[in-house]
């Protein structure tokens, strides 16, 4: 995914990167929209890093992260 990063936020523990990000490419704008956020979340209890992309900017990076990590436990466990 081609972006660039518009701005980076100070980040707490478990999450690796905080950024609002401008997508670059005319198809990815036209798709999502231009202004976007990465969250980068390590979870440490497996050792498995995740990658969230959102349009929400009012929530702290942990909350997307938790919220986000939950969604896809529920998503894997209903697919079983």
């Amino acid at each position: 995914m081609a972006y660039e990063v518009k701005e980076q936020y100070e980040v707490e523990s478990g999450v690796l990167e905080d950024q609002d990000i401008y997508l670059t490419t005319y198809a990815l704008k036209k798709e999502y929209g231009s202004l976007l956020r990465i969250v980068r979340f390590l979870d440490s209890t497996i050792g498995k890093e995740y990658v969230f992309l959102t349009n929400n900017r009012r929530w702290d990076a942990q909350t997307v992260a938790d919220i986000y990590k939950e969604r896809r436990a529920i998503e894997v466990f209903f697919s079983r």
